[in-house]
């Protein structure tokens, strides 16, 4: 694998209010872009990681928030 260069990366931020089509989008802009160009792409999401972090150091929250 190449060394990690930040210049070879695009990065696309989405935001919105709730229910606005921003996990729609994300899963459009996937589907295309790996079709098309082949390029790798990465959905990170800041609540799911807050999820993990809360849930690891208060086990009793839960980390779906289905649960």
């Amino acid at each position: 694998m190449d060394e990690f260069n930040p210049k070879n990366f695009n990065v696309l931020v989405l935001t919105g209010l709730k229910q606005c089509g921003k996990d729609y989008m994300c899963a459009q802009l996937t589907e295309r872009l790996s079709k098309t160009s082949g390029r790798r792409v990465v959905r990170l999401s800041f609540s799911d990681e807050l999820r993990n972090i809360t849930s690891y150091i208060f086990p009793w929250v839960p980390k779906s928030p289905c649960n």
